[in-house]
């Protein structure tokens, strides 16, 4: 789906982001950043957070563009983002009924989001990992506890400040 049809961002100020090209660019208020390094190389959505002067970017998804029924209120979620130490991860958790508040915490995580999924039902635990189209996502235990706290997210993974 399409970025904007899918979430809404807000940020406060103008924020530096790189093009396609690795060119250094401004984006406006609340546009998002789809950032880019020095070569090119697509690096994902660009989230960031200055709490001390409450201009970080919030990201939130669009209720209307995710499934609101899920089999036995259950849903499988996969996220890939890069760090802000630059490591790569794919997480994958399962949460049940609110889905939308789930994904909401894992947009609090700083760093590049490159893809997030709402796959319904529980894909299967192969031992601490899940496989979604032959790729495999290591299984947390992130549950959305509401929209302004995530519970079980490791101490390796930023979130943005409240």
């Amino acid at each position: 789906m399409a970025f904007a049809d899918s979430f809404t961002l807000t940020r406060a100020r103008i924020a530096g982001y790189r093009d396609a090209s690795g060119v250094l660019q401004l984006a406006d208020a609340d546009a998002p950043r789809f950032d880019h390094s020095a070569t090119g190389e697509p690096l994902g959505l660009l989230i960031e957070g200055r709490p001390e002067t409450r201009l970080a970017d919030r990201v939130a998804a669009k209720a209307a563009a995710w499934p609101a029924d899920l089999p036995q209120g259950k849903a499988t979620i996969l996220h890939t983002f890069t760090t802000p130490a630059g490591e790569l991860k794919r997480r994958a958790a399962y949460v049940r009924a609110d889905h939308l508040t789930a994904l909401d915490g894992l947009l609090k995580v700083k760093g590049w989001h490159r893809e997030v999924s709402v796959i319904p039902g529980f894909l299967p635990n192969r031992g601490g990992f899940v496989r979604w189209r032959r790729v495999d996502w290591s299984l947390g235990a992130l549950i959305a506890a509401s929209p302004t706290s995530v519970v079980g997210v490791t101490p390796d993974i930023v979130l943005l400040e409240s």
